[in-house]
Order: C-alpha cells, then sequence, then structure tokens
C-alpha cells in the first residue's frame, strides 16, 4: 500500500519558521515501515523530537518536492544537514490524500 500526505500546517521544527512554511501545500509519499527496515538510518528523524511518532517520508522524496515546487531555498537549507535518510512530519499538520493498494495477484 502506499500512502500519500499533504502537508496543511507549518509543522514544528528547530528550522527557521520560513524555511518550515515551505512544506506547506507539498504532497509526499509515506515511506512504509518495511521500506525503512531494508534501508536503514544511522540518523532516521533529525534531531526534533517534536515530530516523532508522525509520517515517515524519504528525505531525498522530500527535498526533490521542494524543488519542484519551486522552494528553492528550503531544499538547499535541508540538503546542508546529515539527517539521514527520513524525516517526520507530525500527524496532526498532515492530511492523508491518497492510499493505493496493489491489486492482489491471481494465483
Amino acid at each position: 500500500m502506499n500512502i500519500y500526505v499533504e502537508i496543511i500546517e507549518v509543522p514544528p521544527g528547530f528550522a527557521p519558521q520560513e524555511i518550515r512554511e515551505q512544506w506547506k501545500k507539498l504532497v509526499l509519499p509515506v515511506v512504509t515501515d518495511e521500506e525503512v527496515s531494508a534501508n536503514p538510518s544511522d540518523t532516521r528523524y533529525g534531531v526534533d523530537v517534536a515530530n516523532v511518532g508522525g509520517f515517515t517520508v524519504s528525505r531525498d522524496k522530500a527535498i526533490a518536492a521542494l524543488k519542484k515546487g519551486g522552494k528553492n531555498e528550503a531544499a538547499l537549507y535541508w540538503t546542508g544537514f546529515p539527517f539521514g535518510r527520513y524525516l517526520q512530519f507530525r500527524r496532526d499538520v498532515c492530511r492523508v490524500i491518497k492510499v493505493i493498494t496493489q491489486p492482489e495477484c491471481p494465483e
């Protein structure tokens, strides 16, 4: 199953307000626990615990979404931090917008 979330509020965190605001209205694919297990990261969520327990996304895909949305200042900011492979967004700043389930293959 693939889940996509839209960031609907400014997420909490240590980044400056003007950088965190750039996440609003972006749509990001959520990674599964299986993906995280298959591709572990030394630093999974950065240093801010305010978003722990939220939706986990690929850091690379999140930065690509910022760039695609013309939010280059924020993309450059997040590129400069050694966060590892994943970022998290608190659930109350996200809205699930799409759930894609793969049809089961007949045996």
